[in-house]
């Protein structure tokens, strides 16, 4: 006769691992970057994330930009509605409507969610947090006064 099966594990040479349990793992954080030539985050630039490193093959990937006013003593997260691409434009198109920077002072991170058949990973997954995004860099101005 058959009995059901409660738990599988396999040695892997220096761990058992769960065989029912296959869910992505992270073993090395996404990071944040910016494009080439971009020296710091400021508003007006683009912000890439990578998926990390991951065991148990994920298929797909999903993405939560967040941000947090700076703090010296700790963040406050909260998502930033409708960013879940792997890239962020630190636009600041709010100023003129709301009088509010939406960036420029913040701190921001993304949550990388991997997915395969057994589904998503079980713990959260956050990139380290980024500097603090700078004013939109100036251009340069040339000197057309005559004196």
């Amino acid at each position: 006769s058959w009995n059901e099966s409660k738990a599988a594990y396999v040695w892997t040479g220096s761990e058992w691992k769960s065989l029912l349990n296959l869910k992505p793992k992270n073993t090395e954080l996404p990071s944040l970057s910016l494009q080439d030539d971009v020296y710091y985050y400021a508003a007006q630039e683009t912000i890439s994330v990578s998926n990390g490193v991951w065991e148990n093959s994920p298929t797909s990937f999903k993405y939560q930009w967040q941000k947090s006013p700076y703090s010296s003593s700790g963040y406050n997260w909260s998502n930033i509605l409708d960013k879940t691409s792997n890239t962020l434009f630190l636009d600041e198109d709010e100023w003129n409507s709301i009088k509010t920077l939406k960036y420029v002072g913040y701190v921001v991170r993304c949550k990388v969610t991997a997915t395969n058949s057994s589904g998503d990973n079980e713990t959260d997954v956050y990139t380290l947090p980024s500097p603090i995004v700078a004013p939109q860099k100036l251009s340069e101005i040339s000197d057309n006064f005559t004196h």
